[in-house]
């Protein structure tokens, strides 16, 4: 068997080293000016895991898994949902000499304790202890953590089965009515008695758990209670009046479905009512299934509602391969990775959480596996995966547009720092052209982690980016995090002067030897008119009123290109100004002098297409920012811009851009 694992390594090794040629290069154009939602935090359910590791004599482990969780430097995770266990009917539980029917389900694990064992007995604030240690654990590791308490079943004795796994009719509801009241007071008092104990401070309560679902059933494998929408509707009102008479500040959470259909049927109900999202906090779903049209359509709804939203839980469930080895495994977490980027660019959720952090009998539902009893753990290859984008991509970044679906890619509140990350979850290495030209400027290089079968989160050697084009070659089956220093365009510096604009075509402001107004067949300017000038010799552009430049506003932007143009046409012509003459359209930006007044620009000794500098959404071509572009080659043409006197010639030197 050791050999058979040294050999697998050893092959993932040579894939690394001996890449083969990567396909036509997919091009990723990160765009600023299409931001999404600041992304709140990364986190996961705390039952079931958090219930028995809470339980580990040895204390060292424990905060050693706290640690790997919820470290910047690791999962950097700070959402964690907290459940309040309803407890089931104390003959159902395990015993020394039978499994009771959770144990035969979810496992031990799944037979979580209650506060209030029966309608006239007092709190039991000992009750459920481990899992209220690793909550505690979190707390102090993570002051900004966010906390959400959230109910699989009320307790068995306000069911109609009297059980907490459902109903004997599985879609059928479990909670009897008359315990409607009961059942939001006992949720509140844990609420309470959380904050007046260990101050944690729940920001949300969900009492509803995949309600609308069909399968929680009498003596089931986990606590599950099915509420039909009309009851979920009835329920909300009651709690929402509870908690107003309280005191506490929370607000409800609503309704975790299972499915995106289901999730989108509830919200829609919601919203008919009138009066319930009134009543609501927050939004939340699981994405279990859901097509990419559904998750659009709910992104929607929830827009409608204000409502801040989250991706609440989610696992492997129709990813495919099922994770049987080390290679299923990976691709199964990467394939699982994709859905987390469908549902965040789609959905658009502040949050994207796990459902389970630990498992023992897998390695694909969890980042850590293990064995509870013998309190031991690794991480799997999933942590690595999972890291590669919680790590990175941290609390508070904003997801902007990468014009990828296998990318996603985020921005810091202070936008200089672009995040990256990019899948490959084929069988072939794939070639990726990173184009950063949407930003003002860039560093020279990128940071680069990645996880493949052969890499663990690693940091590799810094990626050169050239001409704001970062190339890159990902490993088949690979997840890789870029980080770049850039600098995003100051909206505010780009005021732009009405009617000074090149693609408004040949009108009285225009004069020139050869001079015409073409169509732009290369595509590859965009502006409002899609024109651009063709000169030949020379042209001016006599401003409508005389424009007085300040160091507010002084810096001349436009592009041009010389079809067939290079280096060696370029060099034979002399101007003060030496700008581009080659076939393709580079970015121009000349510095002027502040207080000359302008009525006139001069182009001489210039033969090709000139247009505004706009990139496709800023058309003025004077503005308040220096220095807008890289990497000008000195190429041809002379600018002259004459004083309103004519007195004198005023010329202007190329600003060096760096």
């Amino acid at each position: 068997m050791l050999l058979i694992k040294n050999l697998v390594s050893l092959l993932a090794i040579w894939g690394l080293l001996h890449v083969q040629p990567a396909s036509a290069q997919e091009v990723v154009k990160p765009d600023p000016e299409r931001s999404y939602q600041s992304i709140e935090g990364w986190g996961s359910s705390l039952c079931w895991w958090a219930h028995m590791i809470g339980q580990w004599e040895d204390e060292e482990k424990i905060d050693e898994i706290v640690d790997l969780i919820t470290s910047p430097e690791k999962l950097n995770m700070n959402v964690f949902r907290y459940n309040i266990g309803g407890g089931d009917d104390p003959s159902h539980y395990s015993t020394e000499n039978e499994p009771g029917h959770m144990a035969n389900g979810k496992g031990v694990r799944a037979e979580m304790e209650g506060f209030k064992p029966g309608e006239h007995s007092d709190y039991d604030w000992t009750a459920d202890a481990g899992q209220r240690k690793i909550l505690l654990k979190i707390k102090e590791k993570r002051p900004d953590a966010v906390f959400e308490a959230f109910s699989n079943s009320a307790p068995y004795w306000m069911t109609y089965s009297g059980c907490s796994a459902g109903n004997h009719q599985a879609n059928q509801d479990n909670l009897k009515p008359e315990y409607y009241d009961q059942f939001c007071d006992y949720l509140i008092e844990v609420c309470r008695h959380y904050r007046d104990e260990y101050g944690v401070e729940f920001r949300t309560l969900e009492p509803f758990n995949e309600s609308s679902s069909n399968y929680w059933g009498y003596m089931g494998s986990q606590e599950g209670c099915h509420f039909d929408i009309d009851s979920q509707i009835a329920l909300i009102r009651i709690l929402h009046e509870r908690l107003q008479a309280s005191g506490l500040d929370i607000d409800i959470s609503a309704a975790d479905e299972s499915l995106l259909w289901q999730a989108i049927n509830g919200l829609q109900a919601y919203i008919a009512e009138g009066d319930i999202i009134a009543k609501l906090g927050q939004f939340n779903t699981h994405t279990y299934g859901g097509s990419k049209q559904e998750k659009k359509q709910l992104e929607n709804l929830v827009k409608q509602t204000g409502l801040r939203f989250w991706q609440s839980e989610t696992g492997p469930i129709g990813i495919e391969p099922s994770g049987v080895d080390a290679e299923t495994n990976l691709e199964n977490n990467l394939n699982l990775t994709q859905r987390m980027f469908d549902d965040l660019y789609l959905m658009k959720p502040e949050a994207w959480l796990d459902w389970q952090l630990f498992e023992e009998h897998n390695s694909t539902w969890c980042q850590l596996r293990g064995s509870f009893e013998q309190e031991s753990f690794y991480p799997v290859k999933n942590f690595y995966v999972r890291m590669q984008v919680t790590r990175f991509i941290k609390q508070g970044y904003t997801l902007v547009e990468s014009n990828h679906p296998g990318v996603l890619t985020a921005l810091n509140p202070a936008g200089t720092e672009l995040v990256i990350v990019m899948l490959n979850t084929t069988d072939d290495a794939k070639a990726f052209n990173l184009d950063l030209s949407a930003f003002h400027e860039t560093a020279e290089s990128a940071q680069l982690f990645r996880t493949s079968y052969a890499e663990d989160c690693k940091q590799l050697q810094a990626t050169p980016v050239s001409n704001q084009n970062l190339r890159y070659n990902a490993p088949a089956m690979s997840i890789s995090t870029f980080i770049v220093d850039v600098k995003a365009y100051d909206h505010a510096s780009f005021s732009m002067v009405n009617g000074y604009f090149f693609e408004k075509g040949l009108d009285s402001r225009f004069s020139g030897s050869s001079l015409s107004v073409v169509n732009n067949s290369y595509k590859d300017i965009m502006n409002s008119s899609n024109n651009v000038l063709k000169v030949e010799g020379e042209f001016s552009y006599f401003f409508e009123k005389d424009f007085v430049t300040s160091e507010a506003m002084r810096y001349l932007h436009f592009k041009t290109r010389v079809p067939g143009g290079s280096d060696a046409t370029a060099s034979k012509l002399n101007g003060e100004i030496v700008l581009n003459g080659d076939d393709q359209w580079k970015d121009q930006v000349i510095a002027l002098e502040p207080g000359v007044s302008l009525s006139e620009l001069k182009f001489c000794n210039y033969s090709g297409l000139i247009c505004n500098a706009d990139s496709s959404r800023r058309r003025g071509f004077i503005t308040s920012t220096e220095s807008s572009y890289r990497n000008i080659k000195k190429k041809i043409l002379t600018l002259a811009c004459f004083q309103e006197s004519f007195s004198s010639l005023q010329s202007f030197q190329q600003q060096s851009v760096v």
